[in-house]
């Protein structure tokens, strides 16, 4: 189906309802085009706003070839809003059994400097208006509904983010003048149960499974843009996992990503 404005406005009140009733992928987005996921989103952010909710920043999605090719190979970077109740500092502990089928990924957190606004923007621009970059976790939730979600449906239910985790960091611009690349960050990851014992399960180099991360905020904001929506400062933006597990109650997680930072999260 090929959806107008004025559907698209008639949609998004409903589809929040079925939300609120438990039903993220109810009947009426059959047929929904990725285009339209997207554009539910931004209108379902603007009734969650309108019920108090403050946009902390942005998801890229789709930010690895191997990601992309689960969709035939297309060629998009959908984007997820960040509510600011679930932007948690490192050491937070997450109620795990409030989040459906948790996960959790190892992620680098952007925080915007200055405001990023248009569809052209070059990797050195996008950098230059960092403020910081810092070690984190995503943490995803799969929600239930009636229908099996596609791209478009995902694309309407914010790439299924449910809030992330902050560690330390420092400057995008301080690194690069220090000949610093984020491609050759190492990143490692372990969890721990009871007993603190550490079990590793990851060590990784970032470039080897996620694009240039300022490229995919470049793409974030051309995305945004066709929405009038910008990059503003303060924002949170995370821009794709090197590594996905399974969040269980009882685990602590921790990271570390050479040359950044450190993030730890606790699940109970």
């Amino acid at each position: 189906m090929s959806l107008t404005a004025a559907q698209l406005d008639d949609l998004a009140p409903r589809l929040w309802a079925a939300v609120q009733e438990g039903d993220r992928f109810p009947p009426m987005l059959e047929g929904v085009s990725y285009d339209e996921g997207l554009a539910l989103q931004v209108r379902l952010l603007r009734l969650h706003q309108a019920e108090g909710a403050v946009l902390a920043g942005w998801k890229v999605g789709l930010t690895s070839a191997r990601a992309r090719e689960q969709f035939g190979g297309v060629d998009v970077r959908p984007f997820g809003y960040l509510d600011a109740d679930h932007v948690l500092a490192s050491g937070a502990s997450v109620e795990v059994a409030a989040i459906p089928r948790a996960a959790v990924e190892t992620e680098l957190c952007f925080t915007i400097g200055e405001r990023l606004f248009g569809r052209d923007l070059t990797g050195d621009e996008v950098r230059d208006a960092l403020a910081t970059v810092s070690a984190g976790y995503e943490i995803n939730q799969r929600q239930p509904g009636t229908l099996r979600p596609d791209l478009a449906m995902g694309a309407a239910a914010r790439m299924y983010n449910w809030g992330i985790v902050e560690g330390s960091g420092g400057s995008p611009a301080d690194l690069h003048q220090a000949g610093f690349d984020l491609a050759d960050v190492e990143v490692s990851m372990s969890w721990a149960g009871a007993d603190g014992v550490a079990t590793p399960v990851l060590r990784q180099r970032a470039g080897d499974h996620v694009d240039d991360h300022y490229v995919s905020i470049g793409l974030l904001a051309r995305a945004l843009a066709d929405y009038d929506l910008a990059l503003e400062p303060g924002q949170k933006i995370i821009t794709g996992a090197v590594g996905r597990f399974p969040a269980e109650a009882g685990q602590t997680w921790r990271s570390e990503f050479s040359g950044v930072g450190t993030v730890e999260v606790r699940f109970i």
